[in-house]
């Protein structure tokens, strides 16, 4: 009886020790998670300033990809959407750099094929970000481009455009732990949020400068009259003088009213 009353005291003793390891676990990972979440809010906000020195979409798309994956990221792929297409654009991987282009190539094979029955077709529909972990043998993933990146895990999130999909986000491994999680899939989600707000800034630029040449244009225009009426007489109506004696003997002889 004694012996079994000290083994149940070593037991409850060695839970309590564990117990006290497991909270000690939790509140380093709440603190990893803080720190973490503290340098990619820093990490975010610089690869948004980037991409809005951008001129033009052309120039963005080429940021993109290098510019997510300073958030912490090894391999990012960006796409467009066109009616119902998914078409690579650029892509950027670390460790590979030769692996980007053959991403990119992989992706117009088949040409650019469409995203309905692909994963990809709920990022569209709904405009949410997904999260994939079972990426090997989901037969819902575009096949090509698994062939050749191997992965296990990603996360895709849409770029919106006045509320409607014109761009995919692709990102996966993780340079500091491998694989995709929760808090991945959420920071994709603010980035590419923003890249869509970049577009539209871009958009409204755009409008603004093509206003700015019209009126441009149509000042010009309005000199080179103003300019022709200064030099020819206009038909029916005496050329008058400003200035000078005359002008004021001119006024002496108009009749009083």
């Amino acid at each position: 009886m004694a012996a079994t009353a000290r083994s149940r005291q070593d037991l409850l003793a060695a839970a309590a020790v564990v117990a006290v390891e497991l909270a000690a676990v939790r509140l380093d990972l709440t603190v990893w998670e803080a720190r973490r979440g503290q340098q990619a809010t820093q990490l975010m906000a610089r690869a948004l300033r980037r991409c809005r020195t951008a001129t033009s979409v052309d120039e963005m798309a080429e940021m993109i990809p290098g510019t997510t994956a300073d958030l912490g990221y090894d391999r990012v792929l960006f796409s467009s959407v066109d009616r119902g297409r998914w078409i690579p654009r650029t892509a950027c991987t670390r460790t590979d750099p030769q692996e980007a282009a053959m991403i990119v190539a992989a992706g117009h094979a088949p040409a650019c094929r469409r995203v309905d029955g692909l994963l990809e077709e709920e990022v569209v529909r709904t405009k949410s970000t997904i999260l994939v972990r079972d990426v090997q043998g989901n037969p819902r993933v575009h096949a090509a481009l698994v062939a050749v990146t191997g992965s296990h895990s990603y996360a895709a999130a849409p770029v919106l455009f006045c509320r409607r999909v014109v761009g995919l986000l692709h990102v996966d491994r993780n340079v500091e732990y491998g694989t995709m999680g929760e808090f991945d899939r959420d920071l994709i989600a603010l980035l590419a949020e923003g890249l869509g707000l970049a577009l539209e800034r871009l958009a409204v630029l755009a409008d603004m400068a093509a206003v700015h040449a019209v009126v441009a244009d149509q000042s010009a225009a309005l000199v080179d009259v103003l300019g022709r009426l200064g030099h020819e007489p206009v038909p029916g109506r005496p050329r008058v003088r400003r200035g000078g004696a005359g002008a004021g003997r001119r006024r002496a002889r108009l009749p009083a009213r």
